[in-house]
Parts: structure tokens; C-alpha cells; sequence
């Protein structure tokens, strides 16, 4: 019979197949303690990782990352999910007392086998009350993922009974949440990822496991879900690129991307590496969504991913849209993104667009497609013949909303003026209903 227990062993031997190390909380110092973050791991590993700077400053990266600072606990984790994702930046003197800097992260998301990757489960963490959770992912000793695992045949359970004890469980050992980056709830049959701040109704099963077109529907749910998104190099990548908070007038909605979005961005990724100018012919390709499957959010992603990028030397993302209405949506969108995409800047007019773009390298500009017209004649000036080249940098990539054959310049008219303004620009196209194939 299916008892929680063998759901929990199931999780955790699928774990350690993907290269995971298994700890018994119980023979860990912490156990039964307030702590939850595993400090000795943490220093561990600045101490390799960064052996160049001064012990003092190793052990206060240690402190600034488990040092949260926030009114409540949504403020704190974003502020953790931040110095996770971004690193923090030290000043030192080295024995030469020359000033030096170094910026220290406490992951290193570019060589996953330099990370250690623990399967905890019976730690015991004290807070209002005592509370054990079922398995918890440490990542060079910080607990960043939560398995909340209820069993199948006992018909006083399900999962959202599962989504329940997290309820509780941020009551009454909220410190764990600080630092959770995604939680897991299964019950056996079922099994579910999303974030530990939202509703049942957001989380949602992992469907594949290579983002494939093949959808696992005859597998276990945990199975497809471990396979697909806990192998180190992918969970890593989902942590850092996949998750961001949103600032709704001081309230803060915590969001991750689901599989499709995970995969189709992933793919779209790898062939921008090939496609953008000087690496290919600047044709990137399509991404299809259906409705409701979250457009915006993969856009948004995909330019946080695009602008970190060392390959593309700090690229400048232009998001062009058909009418004004999608462009003020999407713009608003991305002003809500902006821990993934960074500052966003709209162009009010075909002015403001032209100084936008003959600017410097970097940023993410907003843009209708009718704002790259030509100049009429005035008293003062005679109109424009041919559209201006505004720039020539190859580090500038154009993301069309609801893309057409117009969008690609094969058809005169406002596409064929942004393909003169910007002659070495790289394209690509989301619309609605992801495909490889070159446009």
C-alpha cells in the first residue's frame, strides 16, 4: 500500500538518481532549532568559491544572505530571492591595503557541480510551534524548495490538504519561507508545483519532462514533475530566471513560471544564441501560446534571460505591438516584472521612439508599430522619403506582440520602415495559439 512514508521515499530516491545527497535532519545540528538556513554549508561554500577574499568577508556574505530585511514575509523573501538571483556586492582591503570588490553569490548557477544539493527530511524547526516538514531541497545549506506530501489511499486526504499544511506551516515557522524559492504538494496521485504565497488554484503539474510535444499523461505526477525540473542544471535555471515578484502598490504577488513556459522560453533562448547577428541571419523565430497561457509572463522572462546574457554585450529589447491598448497592457506588464527586466521605458511619440533608439546599448523600449512612419511635410521641413537608419548595433532585438507576416517586413509599410531603421536588429514573434521554424 501507498503510505506517506513510501511517497516521501519515492521523492527521495528519485532525488539522489539526479545526483542529489540525502541527509537525515535528524543526525543535523540544527535539528529541533530555530535555525532553518544550514550556515556551516553556506560558508562552506563562499569559502571554495571565493577563497581570494578575506575570511571576515566570507562570513559577513553568510550573515547578509540569511539577514532578511521586509515588513512581512512576502517583503522578506523577495528581498532574499533577490540577493539569491542578483548576488550582493562586497568592498575589502586586500593585504596590500588596496580597495578591492567582489561580488559574492550563494550559488553558483554556471557550474551546478560546485553546488551542494541536499534531500533533507525529518528536520525539525521550531517557531510558534514545533513543525517537521516532509522533505526539504538545500542548495549549499539554504532550503529553497518544500515537498508537502500527503498519502493517496487514506480518504481523509488529498492535495489540498497538502496546499493546507503549507498554510500552517507559515504560521507557525515562517523563518523556512524567508528563503523558499518554489513548494511542492503531492498526494501520491497528484503532484504540483508553485509558490508558497499563492492560492491552490496556481499551482499546477510539471507535464514533461524534455518540453517535447509529448505530454506525460500515463506517468506519476512526481515522477514527470522531478525528472523534468530537478535535474541541478534545470532547477537552477528556474530559480534564478523563472521566478519574480510583482509590486502591486506595496502588495507583492509572487509568481513562477509552469513547463511550457519553462521550456518554450528555454528553446527560444538557445535560438537566439544562434540567430542574433553577427552568430546567424537575425531571424530568431516564433513562440505560439494559447490563450490564457500566460504570453506576458514568457515575454518578460525571456527579456530578463536576453539582457544577462554576456554573449549579447548588454542588449537593447525592443517590444513592438500593433495597437496602443496592447502596447499600454503589456508595458504595464513588464513594469510589474521589473526585478526580471529591469527599468522600462515607453516611446510616446515617433520622436521620443527615434531618441530612444539612437541612444546607447541596454534597456527594454515600448513601442507601437505605427510610431516608425515617416515624417510629413511641414512649412518648416520637407517630409521623408525613406525611414532613417536610427542604429546599426547588432545587439538589438525586436520582440513582436502578436505577430504578423507584416511584423517581418515582408510587406511595405511601418515594418519594412523598422527593418530600415534598425538593419541589423534580430527578430522574434509571440502570438497566440512555440514553433521552431524561421519566419
Amino acid at each position: 500500500m501507498t503510505t506517506e512514508a513510501t511517497i516521501e521515499q519515492a521523492t527521495i530516491d528519485w532525488l539522489t538518481d539526479l545526483g542529489y545527497t540525502y541527509q537525515s535532519g535528524t543526525t543535523l545540528p540544527q535539528n529541533h532549532n530555530k535555525e532553518v538556513v544550514l550556515k556551516d554549508q553556506l560558508l562552506a561554500f563562499i569559502e571554495k568559491q571565493y577563497a581570494h577574499i578575506p575570511k571576515e568577508i566570507q562570513e559577513l556574505a553568510v550573515a547578509e544572505f540569511t539577514n532578511n530585511a521586509g515588513a512581512d514575509l512576502a517583503h522578506r523573501n523577495r528581498a532574499f530571492h533577490l540577493k539569491l538571483t542578483k548576488g550582493i556586492e562586497f568592498a575589502y582591503e586586500d593585504s596590500r591595503s588596496k580597495e578591492k570588490a567582489v561580488h559574492i553569490y550563494p550559488i553558483d548557477f554556471t557550474a551546478p557541480e560546485n553546488n551542494s544539493f541536499w534531500v533533507v527530511n525529518q528536520f525539525s524547526i521550531t517557531g510558534k510551534n514545533k513543525r517537521r516538514p516532509d522533505v526539504i531541497v538545500y542548495i549549499n545549506g539554504l532550503p529553497l524548495v518544500l515537498f508537502e506530501l500527503k498519502n493517496w489511499y487514506d480518504e481523509n486526504t488529498n492535495i489540498k490538504e497538502a496546499h493546507n499544511q503549507i498554510e500552517h506551516y507559515k504560521k507557525d515557522i515562517p523563518l523556512l519561507f524567508e528563503y523558499n524559492a518554489l513548494t511542492i504538494i503531492s498526494d501520491g496521485n497528484e503532484a504540483q508545483h508553485g509558490m508558497f504565497s499563492s492560492g491552490m488554484e496556481w499551482f499546477a503539474p510539471w507535464k514533461s519532462i524534455n518540453g517535447t510535444e509529448t505530454v506525460q499523461e500515463d506517468d506519476f505526477q512526481m515522477h514527470t514533475l522531478l525528472l523534468g525540473l530537478f535535474p541541478k542544471e534545470r532547477l537552477l535555471n528556474y530559480i534564478k530566471n523563472f521566478i519574480f515578484h510583482e509590486d502591486h502598490n506595496g502588495t507583492l504577488i509572487k509568481k513562477g513560471a509552469k513547463y511550457h513556459q519553462f521550456f518554450g522560453v528555454n528553446f527560444a533562448v538557445a535560438a537566439a544564441k544562434k540567430s542574433v547577428r553577427p552568430y546567424g541571419d537575425g531571424r530568431i523565430g516564433v513562440i505560439w501560446h494559447t490563450q490564457g497561457s500566460g504570453k506576458s509572463i514568457s515575454m518578460a522572462i525571456y527579456t530578463g534571460i536576453l539582457r544577462s546574457l554576456p554573449e549579447l554585450k548588454n542588449p537593447t529589447i525592443v517590444v513592438q505591438v500593433d495597437r496602443s491598448d496592447l502596447d499600454q497592457q503589456l508595458y504595464d506588464n513588464f513594469v510589474l516584472a521589473k526585478d526580471l527586466v529591469g527599468d522600462v521605458q515607453h516611446a510616446e511619440s515617433t520622436n521620443d521612439l527615434r531618441k530612444l533608439l539612437s541612444a546607447g546599448a541596454g534597456g527594454v523600449i515600448f513601442t507601437t508599430i505605427e510610431k516608425f512612419r515617416l515624417k510629413q511635410t511641414t512649412d518648416e521641413q520637407l517630409g521623408e522619403t525613406e525611414h532613417p537608419v536610427l542604429s546599426e548595433r547588432e545587439n538589438i532585438i525586436v520582440m513582436a506582440d502578436e505577430a504578423h507576416r507584416t511584423q517581418y517586413g515582408l510587406l511595405d509599410g511601418f515594418a519594412s520602415n523598422l527593418r530600415k531603421a534598425l538593419p541589423q536588429a534580430s527578430f522574434i514573434g509571440f502570438t497566440i495559439h512555440w514553433c521552431s521554424s524561421k519566419t
